[in-house]
């Protein structure tokens, strides 16, 4: 009987059906995937809310990110790295002697690259060998091939821990959650960014709304990321909505998925000054999430 992964409640229905076409491969795990809609099949725990893909669609997740290329999301690194700066910026805030830092998730180590520009010794670890070798030939130092616990690291602990857009990949969000508190001085703040699938986009868009996608195998709200947190030691200091930077021709391209009758607009735009730009964007479906230990 299939269990719920945040509070192991067997009170559950189902969300909805699989759309997947086949079995997952590598390339459905793309950051810049926009198969948006596309799911396998998800429960809806009735007690925490927790929203999860059926675990026999998902089990070689982790194996596929082993072989993950994603050349377009190196095309827009710069922009992308405007994010982990901000994200910097909101570490500082609330832990203004920060020394140390772990990122969990780390691609091709836009987050090592801010935090050490401010100063920070910096890891990451990343379980996608391209990333990984990517970074590296950015001259990022750091990187640990692989996932957490990693043996590089052992009895290490950093003042500040970041999960930026993982913990929905992972089959066992809770056990994640630990695992990166391990790492957390007794006095270190955790930084969490995931969807929020309780959020009025997610509402409105419903089976259309871009989260939903191959990659994603846990979905979030309030409710249930808080539980998360707690089942994992930690509690919550700032809870806010997450922002990303990206070119406004890419941002334009994505919204041709919604709106085909745009794509002639968009290939007239392509290459222009203006869609060079970078927009801030934030859609208010996404949660950052600034928590410590209990």
């Amino acid at each position: 009987m299939t269990t719920c992964p945040v509070c192991n409640s067997r009170d559950m229905t189902v969300k909805r059906g699989s759309t997947l076409s086949g079995p997952l491969l590598s390339e459905n795990l793309r950051v810049t995937d926009r198969s948006y809609g596309s799911t396998a099949l998800l429960y809806r725990c009735r007690s925490c809310r927790f929203v999860f893909a059926d675990p026999e669609e998902v089990h070689t997740v982790v194996r596929l990110y082993t072989d993950l290329v994603d050349l377009d999301y190196e095309a827009t690194a710069k922009t992308r790295r405007r994010q982990m700066d901000a994200l910097v910026d909101s570490i500082f805030a609330y832990r203004p002697q920060v020394k140390t830092l772990l990122d969990v998730g780390a691609g091709i180590g836009l987050m090592l690259e801010a935090a050490r520009a401010r100063g920070l010794a910096a890891h990451g670890v990343e379980p996608s060998k391209w990333m990984v070798d990517t970074a590296r030939a950015r001259e990022i130092e750091g990187m640990h091939e692989g996932t957490i616990p990693h043996p590089s690291l052992a009895m290490s602990v950093f003042d500040a821990v970041t999960i930026v857009d993982v913990i929905e990949h992972v089959e066992d969000p809770v056990g994640l959650l630990l695992a990166a508190a391990d790492y957390l001085d007794a006095n270190g703040i955790l930084v969490l960014v995931t969807p929020d699938v309780g959020s009025l986009p997610a509402r409105i868009l419903g089976k259309r709304w871009w989260h939903y996608r191959p990659a994603h195998i846990g979905y979030f709200d309030k409710k249930s990321l808080t539980h998360a947190a707690e089942e994992a030691g930690l509690a919550v200091v700032c809870r806010t909505r997450a922002s990303w930077w990206f070119p406004v021709g890419y941002v334009a391209e994505r919204v041709t998925t919604f709106f085909p009758a745009l794509r002639l607009v968009h290939h007239k735009l392509t290459g222009s000054r203006f869609y060079g730009r970078t927009v801030r964007l934030n859609l208010f479906d996404s949660w950052l999430m600034l928590l410590e230990k209990q």
